[in-house]
């Protein structure tokens, strides 16, 4: 019978995730990685392979081991099925001066997301790291998505414009919320408002593809 480090048993019970620890975004225990024997890594660096499209800690993980399996594992995921795991290991390789850019992967994450799908990890990332695709995504959001998000991402040009100290301001809640509405005629007045207001030109918007 193999006996694991308590390093090992550590970092293997942080993988078991309550509803607490997933809801709380908890990241597995990535410093037991370094008290691991070569061995045990090794070990460890297969299972997590095999779960690399699964959840975002087995990115964080994995780039924690950066080990050539593991980054070539980090590079696959970046392209997997999973787009919360897609946006944190294309994050992930950027840290690692793997990526020129991946601001494709936010775009994509703010167009197709959903909450608890990706969006609010992608709206994380658009306001770190801002960019002209990026904005403009936003900015199509804010003008003709169908669904909540056009609330959020009015907040979040705000923020990014300096209108704002956090990405929703609650005192500008009541403009944000005449994003909610379906009707074309009263989106495009809030739209224009909000592109004098943060002073961006959203006259080809609609266009967007």
């Amino acid at each position: 019978m193999t006996t694991h480090s308590p390093a090992y048993d550590r970092f293997i019970a942080s993988m078991q995730l309550d509803y607490m620890k997933w809801h709380d975004g908890e990241p597995y225990d990535l410093d037991a990685l370094e008290a691991m024997t070569e061995a045990e890594r090794a070990e460890v660096e297969g299972l997590l392979i095999g779960r690399r499209n699964e959840d975002w800690r087995d990115a964080e993980a994995l780039a924690r081991l950066s080990t050539p399996r593991a980054i070539e594992a980090l590079e696959q995921s970046r392209r997997g099925p999973n787009r919360e795991v897609r946006l944190r290991a294309s994050e992930l390789l950027d840290v690692l001066g793997r990526l020129d850019s991946f601001e494709a992967a936010i775009v994509e994450g703010l167009r197709d997301g959903a909450l608890g799908e990706g969006l609010a990890k992608a709206e994380r990332l658009a306001a770190e790291h801002p960019s002209a695709a990026v904005e403009r995504e936003l900015l199509r959001g804010a003008l003709c998505a169908k669904d909540g998000r056009g609330v959020r991402f009015a907040a979040l040009l705000f923020f990014l414009h300096g209108k704002a100290s956090e990405p929703f301001d609650w005192s500008q809640r009541p403009f944000f919320l005449r994003f909610n509405t379906q009707d074309p005629a009263e989106r495009r007045v809030a739209f224009d408002e909000l592109c004098a207001m943060i002073g961006v030109d959203g006259g080809e918007i609609d266009a967007a593809p």
